[in-house]
Protein backbone atom coordinates (compact mmCIF):
# COMPACT_ATOMS: atom_id res chain seq x y z
CA UNK A 1 0.00 0.00 0.00
CA UNK A 2 1.29 3.34 -0.81
CA UNK A 3 0.33 6.69 -0.04
CA UNK A 4 1.77 9.83 -1.72
CA UNK A 5 1.83 11.31 2.30
CA UNK A 6 5.01 9.72 2.97
CA UNK A 7 8.36 9.93 2.58
CA UNK A 8 11.25 7.74 1.31
CA UNK A 9 11.80 6.37 4.85
CA UNK A 10 8.00 5.85 4.94
CA UNK A 11 7.03 8.15 7.60
CA UNK A 12 4.41 10.33 6.90
CA UNK A 13 5.48 13.83 6.02
CA UNK A 14 4.79 17.53 7.85
CA UNK A 15 1.17 17.94 8.17
CA UNK A 16 0.20 14.61 7.53
CA UNK A 17 -0.96 11.66 9.61
CA UNK A 18 -2.61 8.12 9.60
CA UNK A 19 -5.85 9.16 11.31
CA UNK A 20 -7.10 12.47 9.63
CA UNK A 21 -10.22 12.54 11.33
CA UNK A 22 -7.84 13.12 14.87
CA UNK A 23 -8.78 12.12 17.66
CA UNK A 24 -12.44 11.64 18.93
CA UNK A 25 -14.64 14.67 20.28
CA UNK A 26 -15.74 13.88 24.10
CA UNK A 27 -18.73 13.45 24.80
CA UNK A 28 -21.04 16.20 27.17
CA UNK A 29 -20.89 13.16 29.83
CA UNK A 30 -17.26 12.78 29.65
CA UNK A 31 -16.75 16.39 29.50
CA UNK A 32 -19.15 16.60 32.78
CA UNK A 33 -17.12 13.53 34.38
CA UNK A 34 -13.75 15.16 34.16
CA UNK A 35 -14.88 18.54 35.02
CA UNK A 36 -16.73 17.09 38.02
CA UNK A 37 -13.64 14.94 39.28
CA UNK A 38 -11.22 18.33 38.85
CA UNK A 39 -14.11 19.99 41.29
CA UNK A 40 -13.73 16.76 43.75
CA UNK A 41 -9.72 16.78 43.22
CA UNK A 42 -9.64 20.50 43.93
CA UNK A 43 -11.59 20.62 47.14
CA UNK A 44 -11.49 17.57 48.61
CA UNK A 45 -8.37 18.52 50.64
CA UNK A 46 -9.51 21.57 52.03
CA UNK A 47 -13.02 19.62 53.25
CA UNK A 48 -11.12 16.83 54.43
CA UNK A 49 -8.73 19.45 56.57
CA UNK A 50 -11.46 21.15 57.54
CA UNK A 51 -13.29 18.18 59.04
CA UNK A 52 -10.14 16.62 60.85
CA UNK A 53 -9.41 20.06 62.33
CA UNK A 54 -12.58 19.95 63.89
CA UNK A 55 -12.65 16.61 65.16
CA UNK A 56 -9.32 17.74 66.79
CA UNK A 57 -9.42 21.04 68.05
CA UNK A 58 -13.11 21.00 68.85
CA UNK A 59 -13.76 17.56 69.62
CA UNK A 60 -16.07 16.48 66.99
CA UNK A 61 -15.03 13.04 67.11
CA UNK A 62 -18.53 12.17 65.49
CA UNK A 63 -17.27 13.71 61.89
CA UNK A 64 -14.05 10.80 61.73
CA UNK A 65 -16.53 8.25 60.49
CA UNK A 66 -18.17 10.23 57.63
CA UNK A 67 -14.76 12.40 57.05
CA UNK A 68 -12.87 8.66 56.18
CA UNK A 69 -16.33 7.23 53.77
CA UNK A 70 -15.84 10.52 51.80
CA UNK A 71 -12.29 9.74 51.46
CA UNK A 72 -12.87 6.04 50.60
CA UNK A 73 -15.86 6.69 48.35
CA UNK A 74 -13.22 9.43 46.26
CA UNK A 75 -10.77 6.68 46.10
CA UNK A 76 -13.35 4.61 44.44
CA UNK A 77 -14.30 7.01 42.37
CA UNK A 78 -10.14 7.82 41.36
CA UNK A 79 -10.01 4.75 40.04
CA UNK A 80 -7.83 3.74 42.79
CA UNK A 81 -9.21 0.32 44.01
CA UNK A 82 -6.54 -1.39 45.63
CA UNK A 83 -8.15 -2.14 48.79
CA UNK A 84 -4.77 -2.15 50.57
CA UNK A 85 -3.80 1.49 50.19
CA UNK A 86 -7.47 2.58 51.09
CA UNK A 87 -7.11 0.41 54.15
CA UNK A 88 -3.68 2.28 54.62
CA UNK A 89 -5.08 5.53 54.24
CA UNK A 90 -8.00 5.28 56.47
CA UNK A 91 -5.47 3.78 59.31
CA UNK A 92 -2.64 7.34 58.44
CA UNK A 93 -5.98 9.33 58.64
CA UNK A 94 -6.86 7.99 61.67
CA UNK A 95 -3.79 8.00 63.55
CA UNK A 96 -3.25 11.64 62.38
CA UNK A 97 -6.34 12.80 63.92
CA UNK A 98 -6.23 10.43 67.00
CA UNK A 99 -2.35 10.59 67.55
CA UNK A 100 -2.54 7.33 68.56
CA UNK A 101 0.15 4.98 66.56
CA UNK A 102 -1.41 1.59 65.93
CA UNK A 103 0.39 -1.33 64.34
Amino acid sequence: MTSTTRDSNGRFGAGHNANPAGRPRLTEAEIATRECLKVIDQTTPLLLAKAFERIEHLGETDLMGPALNVLAEILKARNLDAEQRMRDERLALAELCTGAVTH
